[in-house]
Protein backbone atom coordinates (compact mmCIF):
# COMPACT_ATOMS: atom_id res chain seq x y z
CA UNK A 1 0.00 0.00 0.00
CA UNK A 2 1.10 3.49 -0.68
CA UNK A 3 0.35 6.95 1.10
CA UNK A 4 1.50 9.69 -1.27
CA UNK A 5 0.48 13.14 -0.22
CA UNK A 6 0.80 14.93 2.87
CA UNK A 7 -2.17 14.17 5.41
CA UNK A 8 -2.84 10.93 3.19
CA UNK A 9 -4.17 8.01 4.49
CA UNK A 10 -6.02 4.70 4.64
CA UNK A 11 -9.03 2.89 6.48
CA UNK A 12 -9.54 -0.34 6.88
CA UNK A 13 -11.76 -2.60 8.47
CA UNK A 14 -11.64 -6.16 10.23
CA UNK A 15 -15.19 -8.18 10.31
CA UNK A 16 -14.37 -11.11 12.84
CA UNK A 17 -17.64 -13.90 13.01
CA UNK A 18 -15.73 -15.54 16.10
CA UNK A 19 -13.89 -14.50 19.20
CA UNK A 20 -10.12 -13.98 18.32
CA UNK A 21 -6.50 -13.23 19.21
CA UNK A 22 -6.24 -10.39 17.23
CA UNK A 23 -2.11 -9.08 15.93
CA UNK A 24 -1.82 -5.91 13.46
CA UNK A 25 1.24 -4.77 12.36
CA UNK A 26 2.25 -1.92 9.93
CA UNK A 27 5.75 -1.62 8.85
CA UNK A 28 6.89 0.79 6.34
CA UNK A 29 8.83 -0.38 3.77
CA UNK A 30 10.74 3.04 2.24
CA UNK A 31 13.31 5.00 3.97
CA UNK A 32 12.71 8.11 5.38
CA UNK A 33 8.67 7.11 5.69
CA UNK A 34 7.06 7.24 9.10
CA UNK A 35 3.40 5.98 9.21
CA UNK A 36 1.12 5.28 12.26
CA UNK A 37 -1.23 2.90 13.04
CA UNK A 38 -4.42 3.40 14.82
CA UNK A 39 -7.03 0.94 15.65
CA UNK A 40 -10.20 1.12 17.49
CA UNK A 41 -11.14 -1.71 19.89
CA UNK A 42 -14.63 -1.32 20.88
CA UNK A 43 -16.35 -1.43 17.62
CA UNK A 44 -17.09 1.94 17.28
CA UNK A 45 -16.93 4.26 14.61
CA UNK A 46 -14.03 6.16 13.62
CA UNK A 47 -12.19 8.86 13.45
CA UNK A 48 -11.99 9.57 17.05
CA UNK A 49 -11.17 7.13 20.02
CA UNK A 50 -8.09 4.84 18.70
CA UNK A 51 -7.61 2.39 21.73
CA UNK A 52 -4.33 1.27 20.50
CA UNK A 53 -1.43 3.88 18.95
CA UNK A 54 1.63 2.52 19.21
CA UNK A 55 3.62 5.72 19.16
CA UNK A 56 7.09 4.66 16.91
CA UNK A 57 9.42 7.13 15.33
CA UNK A 58 10.62 6.66 11.76
CA UNK A 59 10.51 3.18 9.63
CA UNK A 60 10.00 0.87 12.58
CA UNK A 61 6.96 -1.35 12.85
CA UNK A 62 3.85 -0.65 15.16
CA UNK A 63 1.41 -3.56 16.24
CA UNK A 64 -1.45 -3.60 17.88
CA UNK A 65 -2.53 -7.13 20.02
CA UNK A 66 -6.03 -8.09 21.59
CA UNK A 67 -8.56 -10.75 22.36
CA UNK A 68 -11.91 -9.57 20.71
CA UNK A 69 -15.07 -10.67 20.09
CA UNK A 70 -17.33 -11.11 17.40
CA UNK A 71 -17.89 -7.43 15.75
CA UNK A 72 -16.22 -4.83 13.56
CA UNK A 73 -13.22 -3.27 13.74
CA UNK A 74 -11.45 -0.32 12.43
CA UNK A 75 -7.77 0.48 11.43
CA UNK A 76 -6.55 3.56 10.23
CA UNK A 77 -3.13 4.31 9.02
CA UNK A 78 -1.98 8.04 8.80
CA UNK A 79 1.62 9.27 6.83
CA UNK A 80 3.06 11.28 9.44
CA UNK A 81 6.23 12.62 7.75
CA UNK A 82 7.58 11.57 4.01
CA UNK A 83 5.98 9.46 1.60
CA UNK A 84 5.96 6.07 0.70
CA UNK A 85 4.75 2.39 0.99
CA UNK A 86 4.08 -0.14 3.99
CA UNK A 87 2.90 -3.50 4.84
CA UNK A 88 -0.15 -4.15 6.73
CA UNK A 89 -0.58 -7.91 7.94
CA UNK A 90 -3.23 -9.18 10.31
CA UNK A 91 -3.23 -12.35 12.19
CA UNK A 92 -6.72 -13.92 13.62
CA UNK A 93 -6.03 -16.73 16.26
Amino acid sequence: MELINEDDYDYFYLALASSKIVTITMTPITTGFDADLYVRWDGGCPPYGWQCRPYNSGNEPETCTNTLSAGTYYIYVDQFSGSGNYTLSVSCT
